[in-house]
C-alpha cells in the first residue's frame, strides 16, 4: 500500500490547471485538511479523472524572491517527487522568451507502474496593480522530444501557481492542479488515488517553501515578469 501511495503521488507531482482553456462541470472547493501552515482543498472537475486540488501557504520571503525560485528550473527536481529529469527545452511550436519557457519532465516510478513524462510550456503573468504573479504550466500533446522506451506521456495537465504579496517580506503561495496521468489507473487502488489527490499539493508547497526560505534568492531586487495577466485568468485569483 505504501509503495502504491508513493507511486500515485509521484505521478500527480509531475504536473506541477485551468478554468479558462476549457470549461467543464466543476464542484465547490472542499477544505480537506491543514498541516504545517498549508491548507488543502479538492473539488470534482469533469475535465479530469481525478479530483482537482488546490493548496495554499505563506512563504517568508518577498514576492520577487519567490518569483526567482519559480523561474529556476534547476530546483524543480527538489520539490517534485521522484524526478528523474527536469530541464528547459526549445520547442518547435513556440519561442522561449523572458516570460515563456519550454520544459521537459521525467518521473521514475517503481514497477509495475511505467515512468511518466511531460512536455510543457510555462507562462509567467503579472497583475501590475497588485504585483501578483500567476504562473501557468500546461503539458502539450507533443511527440517532441521522442518518448523514452517504457514511458507513458501524460495526456493532460494544467498547473497554476499564484504568488501574491502579503507585505514587503511575505508571500502567499497557491498551487492548483488539474490533470490526467494517463495509463491504466485501474492498476492503482482507488483509495490510494483519492488520498494522494488530496495531499500531494501539501508536499509540493512544503518543499518549495523550504527551498525559497533557504535564502538563495535574496539578491532579487524586483519582479521580472512583464506580461500582463489576461482577463481570462483573473478567475484564478478569486477561487469559489
Amino acid at each position: 500500500m505504501k509503495t502504491f501511495m508513493m507511486t500515485v503521488s509521484f505521478i500527480l507531482a509531475l504536473c506541477p490547471i485551468s478554468l479558462c482553456a476549457e470549461q467543464g462541470t466543476v464542484g465547490r472547493w472542499e477544505k480537506i485538511g491543514e498541516k504545517d501552515g498549508i491548507a488543502a482543498y479538492i473539488r470534482a472537475n469533469s475535465r479530469a479523472p481525478v479530483n482537482e486540488s488546490r493548496s495554499t501557504c505563506i512563504i517568508n520571503a518577498p514576492v520577487a524572491e519567490v518569483e526567482r525560485a519559480a523561474r529556476d528550473i534547476s530546483i524543480y527536481k527538489r520539490f517534485m517527487f521522484m524526478s528523474k529529469k527536469v530541464k528547459p527545452i526549445d520547442h518547435p511550436d513556440f519561442k522561449n522568451n523572458q516570460d515563456t519557457q519550454g520544459i521537459y519532465l521525467l518521473q521514475a516510478f517503481p514497477w509495475p507502474v511505467a515512468d511518466r513524462d511531460g512536455v510543457g510550456r510555462i507562462d509567467f503573468y503579472v497583475q501590475k496593480s497588485t504585483n501578483t504573479i500567476l504562473i501557468f504550466i500546461k503539458l502539450l500533446k507533443s511527440d517532441y522530444p521522442p518518448l523514452p522506451k517504457g514511458t507513458t506521456r501524460m495526456p493532460f495537465c494544467e498547473d497554476v501557481w499564484i504568488l501574491k504579496p502579503i507585505n514587503a517580506t511575505t508571500t502567499e503561495l497557491t498551487y492548483q492542479v488539474l490533470m490526467d496521468p494517463g495509463g491504466n489507473l485501474t492498476m492503482i487502488p482507488g483509495p490510494v488515488t483519492d488520498y494522494v489527490a488530496k495531499y500531494f499539493g501539501t508536499y509540493t508547497c512544503r518543499n518549495f517553501r523550504k527551498i525559497v526560505e533557504e535564502g538563495n534568492y535574496k539578491n532579487a531586487s524586483g519582479i521580472i515578469t512583464q506580461t500582463p495577466l489576461p482577463d481570462d485568468f483573473k478567475n484564478y485569483l478569486n477561487p469559489e
